[in-house]
């Protein structure tokens, strides 16, 4: 028998949708002659420029250098993006969360009780119940752990949002109320996906874009 899907209830959240940069402002300004995973070359001359609070998804087939690139941009976030507000949410949530204990030590680390009440509000807004704020963070879902992800990039009111395959864990009642919620996100996203709907819906407005990553030492494609 396989393990049954992970569900998760509709979840409500809202990110500030007031425009972070002007419409002409860079917001991400890429120029990498090689990406590279060891000493195998994923890609050559990858650019990618970012203007006012463009959307932007980065596709392409499994291990042509996606969630590398996206990580490269995330280390190298201080000359790369025209703000220090960059955040990041990795495909292994593992990489983040390995550090922190509970959802409440993720998200309100300094113990500040205005803090906690926020993610604790927050948290229920994402149907949480108030005893799963305190549970160990290994025994969360997937679901549940993509959640604290977004809770995180809401109270520290980022600029820039860099989101590997976001929707993954979302179940077909809240994936809509994410991609409804990142849709307003008034900063830079860039992501990787492979869902047709948030391809559509969150990267789909005038301005975004999607870009195709070929792999074979091949750069970014416009698609």
């Amino acid at each position: 028998m396989t393990q049954p899907p992970e569900y998760e209830e509709a979840a409500v959240v809202k990110f500030n949708e007031n425009p972070v940069f002007p419409g002409g402002k860079v917001g991400l300004d890429l120029s990498l002659p090689l990406l590279t995973a060891g000493e195998h070359v994923l890609a050559r001359d990858i650019t990618l420029r970012v203007t006012g609070n463009g959307h932007v998804v980065i596709t392409g087939r499994n291990g042509c250098g996606k969630t590398t690139l996206l990580r490269y941009m995330y280390d190298n976030a201080g000359r790369l993006f025209a703000t220090q507000s960059v955040f990041y949410m990795p495909q292994n949530y593992a990489e983040i969360l390995h550090a922190y204990s509970t959802p409440l030590d993720f998200l309100a680390s300094g113990g500040d009780k205005a803090d906690v009440t926020k993610a604790r509000t927050l948290l229920g807004s994402l149907r949480y119940a108030p005893e799963e704020a305190e549970h160990s963070i290994d025994a969360l879902s997937g679901g549940q752990k993509a959640k604290l992800f977004l809770c995180k990039a809401v109270l520290t009111e980022v600029q820039v949002l860099l989101l590997d395959e976001p929707t993954r864990n979302f179940s077909p009642l809240t994936a809509p109320a994410i991609r409804a919620a990142l849709r307003g996100f008034g900063g830079v996203i860039v992501s990787v996906s492979h869902d047709r709907a948030y391809i559509a819906e969150v990267c789909g407005r005038t301005g975004d874009a999607v870009y195709v990553l070929s792999g074979e030492g091949l750069g970014l494609d416009l698609l």
